[in-house]
């Protein structure tokens, strides 16, 4: 069996340098896009609890400021 000499292979090793490390970025990728997967639920609810509170908060606020206005 007929090998390629060791230039051709050192210069193939060289095309393939900029996809060496390919398959584990691709799974980080993987790894990243679970975790947004599993946060993002929790910071919807996190937000819209957030989103109520300060809502009632400024209601208070503003019947506290009405409340002075009047009197």
């Amino acid at each position: 069996m007929n090998s390629l000499p060791k230039d051709d292979v050192d210069y193939m090793r060289g095309l393939l340098q900029p996809f060496k490390h390919s398959y584990f970025f691709l799974k980080r990728a993987q790894m990243d896009i679970r975790v947004v997967l599993v946060l993002a639920p929790v910071l919807i609810a996190a937000s819209w609890a957030g989103f109520n509170i300060f809502r009632a908060a400024l209601g208070q606020v503003q019947d506290l400021l009405n409340k002075n206005n009047a009197a």
